[in-house]
């Protein structure tokens, strides 16, 4: 019962602070970061989904 209250409660926390922004996801370095492929990588003319993939 008492993992039940805990879970929730983390649950709650992070719902929280995601709205809140005290938690920010940066999908592009978590791309970078857990290196998996995205489609610039397999397609070299594919449109760069994050800004720091973009060459000049």
């Amino acid at each position: 019962m008492i993992r039940w209250l805990l879970g929730g409660l983390l649950l709650l926390g992070v719902a929280t602070g995601l709205s809140r922004g005290w938690i920010v996801l940066d999908s592009c370095r978590m791309l970078r970061d857990l290196n998996i492929p995205t489609m610039q990588d397999l397609q070299e003319k594919a449109t760069p989904v994050c800004a720091s993939d973009s060459s000049p």
